[in-house]
């Protein structure tokens, strides 16, 4: 069952409120995760518990284990990047302990097989509104079930505008142009806002589920080949070097060996006209943890939305 929300945001709310999570319960949640979902868990006033990932980005089992999990009801995994982790140590501890798994697919869209992406989880959350050009479009996925209701939010978003206009467009294009790159090499250098929770209109609803996902995943991963191919000779590996492809990544993530490298290449994009990123934007807790900062440079993001020919134009001027 697939409930539609604005934001990926509201569907946790949602979903934690379905699994009956609430008021002075606890959540385990990865380090390396985004400010965002810490927005529903304060506005439910769930206690945070932090578990540390190794450099891979899989649960430190001997941390876990360590951890009073006492008052615990769920675990966060998280799809990086829309790339399927692997989830047999979630599986493992979870059935252990007797926890509810919370699937964050945010950073790609549910797969149709069994124990693909949106499946593992007892719900699953995503973020189609990413992938897409739109203003609002978030999911809960529930694969449980449970004796509460589904939430309902008072307000839906408006489908007059249900994506982001031409001008919307140019105009963040003339900003590129104009701006100095921003910090992404600076974890402090950016804030997640707080949003309002709300319905998904019916409109923007209706453009998600009738959209060619299949045709997106073939664009993508296209591009995302281009950039390994070009990355790779030049000291960039990919972050999951033995990732078997059955999703719709976000990026082509890559592994900076330095943090001269981590700059050196959001340089290289930001004058080419690139969009080159770091992921996510921290929890501010955690933003002094040297440990976590070093993993969080290791990692840079390379655009996988654009153009397949404008990723070899580019790419193959370049011998550097």
């Amino acid at each position: 069952m697939k409930t539609y929300y604005n934001y990926s945001r509201a569907a946790l709310m949602a979903g934690l409120n379905y699994l009956g999570i609430g008021n002075n319960d606890s959540l385990l949640i990865p380090e390396y995760v985004c400010d965002a979902v810490i927005q529903p868990l304060y506005d439910m006033s769930i206690n945070i518990i932090y578990y540390k990932l190794d450099s891979n980005l899989d649960p430190k089992l001997d941390n876990l284990n360590k951890i009073d999990i006492s008052n615990s009801k769920a675990i966060l995994m998280i799809n990086y990047f829309g790339l399927k982790i692997k989830p047999e140590k979630y599986i493992q501890f979870a059935k252990k302990n007797n926890l509810f798994i919370i699937e964050d697919n945010a950073h790609s869209f549910f797969s149709p097989k069994e124990n693909e992406l949106g499946e593992i989880g007892h719900i699953s959350i995503t973020s189609p509104r990413k992938l897409l050009d739109l203003l609002y479009g978030g999911i809960l996925k529930i694969n449980y079930k449970s004796d509460k209701k589904i939430r309902n939010y008072k307000d839906t978003t408006v489908d007059i505008k249900f994506k982001k206009s031409t001008f919307f467009n140019i105009k963040n294009k003339i900003k590129f142009n104009l701006m100095k790159r921003k910090e992404y090499e600076n974890p402090n250098a950016f804030e997640e806002e707080r949003v309002v929770y709300k319905n998904l209109d019916k409109r923007t609803i209706e453009y998600i589920e009738n959209f060619d996902w299949k045709s997106m995943m073939s664009k993508r991963l296209a591009n995302y080949s281009q950039w390994q191919n070009f990355l790779s000779k030049r000291g960039i590996d990919p972050f999951f070097d033995d990732y078997k492809f059955n999703t719709i990544p976000l990026y082509f993530v890559g592994r900076c060996n330095t943090k001269e490298d981590l700059k050196k290449w959001l340089d290289w994009g930001w004058k080419r006209n690139i969009n080159v990123v770091t992921w996510p934007i921290l929890p501010k807790s955690l933003r002094n943890d040297i440990e976590l900062i070093n993993l969080w440079s290791s990692i840079i993001c390379f655009p996988i939305d654009i153009e397949t020919s404008k990723i070899i134009k580019i790419t193959s001027q370049i011998h550097e």
